[in-house]
């Protein structure tokens, strides 16, 4: 038989009271294990709804500046082109020259290899 220290008096237990606390500290084991479990699960479903959250938040957020910047790029373009245009009608020959000038200089840069 198994003996069990007690306030300094030593106690005869017997093997079904034994048992019987062993099978008492299994359950609430058991019971802690699917504590922790289900709190994990729980926890990593709020991770996983933070994400996703913060995810939707930031492609939101890109497409508005993508589309403002994909606005202000088309702008500047037209308004260069713009300039292009008035340039060449206020001053045609410059703009011949400087057309002919500029093919003039990647034709003898492409050239020297």
């Amino acid at each position: 038989m198994a003996r069990a220290q007690t306030n300094g008096h030593a106690k005869e237990q017997s093997v079904s009271d034994l048992t019987a606390q062993i099978d008492a500290l299994r359950e609430e084991l058991g019971a802690l294990t699917q504590s922790f479990a289900q709190e994990s699960v729980q926890k990593a479903q709020a991770a996983k709804s933070t994400v996703k959250s913060a995810a939707e938040d930031t492609v939101a957020y890109a497409s508005l500046h993508a589309e403002d910047l994909r606005n202000r790029g088309v702008d500047a373009a037209q308004d260069a082109q713009a300039q292009a245009l008035d340039f060449m009608k206020k001053q045609p020959a410059t703009a011949i020259g400087i057309a002919a000038g500029a093919g003039f200089l990647i034709g003898f840069l492409s050239s020297r290899r």
